[in-house]
């Protein structure tokens, strides 16, 4: 794929666009959302029958990118070009669709990037063999060497039943230095002829490294604002292409889905990254993802030909071993879930009833009061349901020291 190419000293962000443009009217969370969707110019009538363009996505022209909430702008044809243009002058879009060219066009596909502070986590250094040179690597040989890198790297860094993770010393350790280089060959792998146990595996076990890196190297997000930032607006490049955390929950793992709160799916219909999403969302992801959070499932390394099993048995000890995600009130008949249960309803079945079947088949085999107390109150259906409260403070422990005194304690 041909892309625009830019100088590092010419690079613009969305926020540092001049006054005067018309880009100064373009609110900044579409802008900051625009980063992980591509965009291009459709032409269509109004109800009236007026003809008009707009800035707009491939999914559907009901939902111009300009709109959000109460408002939205609308150009006529000679102006929407002229934002176009002026987004590729200024190197705040690049081209993703597969025809090439330096001018602006209605019929090619483009996307928001952001300045160079933001530059995939695992880009090469300066003075490294130039990327095409390096040979591909199949994604089924690249788990195989991913989880013998990343057992040493989480004997070291994880604590409290694997739910918190020491960061202390982290940016020292030899173990994580050699995943650091490892990660630098994410750019050559391929996925010709993968399985999607084999996308699977590699895409969950690359979310949970890339969010440790980028709690590192940002420091765990203040507020919704920066969570949302360092979520979508921060980069791996994989395969020659970009994935922030969004793009590969939901556009790999939830089967290019749109995320909680959000106006697109991840990919658009010409997305090169489209071809590799799973085919079916399997909700036991939820129980294998880092969430950064207090709110998390233990920490593990998964494996592509027990991948299946593995996130069942996270599951079950998410589920019973904790109250983060299932509590169940005898007395008051109630039973507590978790706030993922709720923000990817769909995923579980659509309704509750559906949900706490989902539950129940995934702890079937135990035998504990929290399995058979949910069982009777499901079965009689007396019962109501309430949300956990969701604990976004940090699981990240930046102490080294707070290890040593942990491990003493278990």
């Amino acid at each position: 794929m041909d892309s625009i190419r830019h100088k590092k000293s010419s690079a613009t962000s969305p926020s540092q666009i001049r006054k005067n443009s018309r880009l100064d009217n373009i609110d900044r969370f579409i802008l900051e959302q625009l980063a992980e969707r591509s965009w291009h110019i459709e032409y269509e009538s109004d109800p009236e029958g007026n003809a008009w363009n707009e800035l707009c996505f491939d999914e559907s022209i009901a939902t111009p990118f300009f709109k959000n909430n109460s408002h939205a702008f609308r150009f006529g044809r000679s102006e929407a070009l002229e934002v176009g243009q002026e987004l590729i002058d200024r190197h705040v879009g690049r081209q993703t669709s597969k025809e090439a060219g330096m001018t602006f066009s209605p019929d090619r596909y483009y996307q928001l990037v952001e300045d160079d502070e933001n530059k995939p986590l695992n880009a090469v250094q300066n003075g490294e063999d130039e990327e095409g040179k390096k040979p591909r690597i199949p994604v089924a040989e690249c788990n195989e060497k991913f989880t013998r890198l990343l057992k040493p790297v989480y004997s070291d860094i994880l604590t409290d039943h694997n739910q918190s993770i020491i960061y202390g010393g982290l940016s020292s350790n030899d173990n994580f230095t050699r995943y650091l280089q490892f990660a630098r060959e994410l750019n050559q792998v391929t996925f010709d002829d993968s399985t999607p146990d084999d996308r699977l595996t590699f895409f969950i076990n690359v979310y949970n490294m890339m969010l440790i890196h980028i709690t590192l190297k940002h420091g765990p997000p203040i507020g919704i604002w920066q969570r949302r930032k360092l979520v979508n607006a921060t980069y791996y490049l994989i395969g020659g292409h970009r994935y922030a955390l969004h793009s590969i929950i939901n556009g790999i793992l939830r089967a290019n889905k749109k995320g909680p709160g959000m106006l697109w799916k991840a990919f658009g219909k010409q997305d090169e990254r489209l071809p590799i999403s799973l085919p079916v969302c399997d909700p036991l992801i939820y129980f294998a993802l880092c969430s950064g959070s207090k709110t998390t499932p233990p920490l593990r390394v998964y494996h592509s030909k027990t991948i299946h099993q593995e996130m069942r048995e996270n599951a079950r000890t998410a589920l019973l071993k904790g109250d983060k995600f299932l509590r169940v009130d005898m007395k008051k008949n109630v039973i507590h879930l978790g706030k993922t249960f709720k923000w990817f309803s769909d995923d579980f079945g659509g309704t509750i009833e559906k949900t706490l079947q989902w539950i129940l088949d995934v702890i079937e085999t135990d035998d504990s009061d929290k399995k058979n107390n949910l069982q009777k109150l499901f079965f009689t259906g007396e019962y109501s349901v309430e949300y956990i409260p969701y604990d976004w403070s940090t699981n990240g422990r930046m102490d080294e020291k707070e290890k040593e005194e942990t491990i003493k304690n278990e």
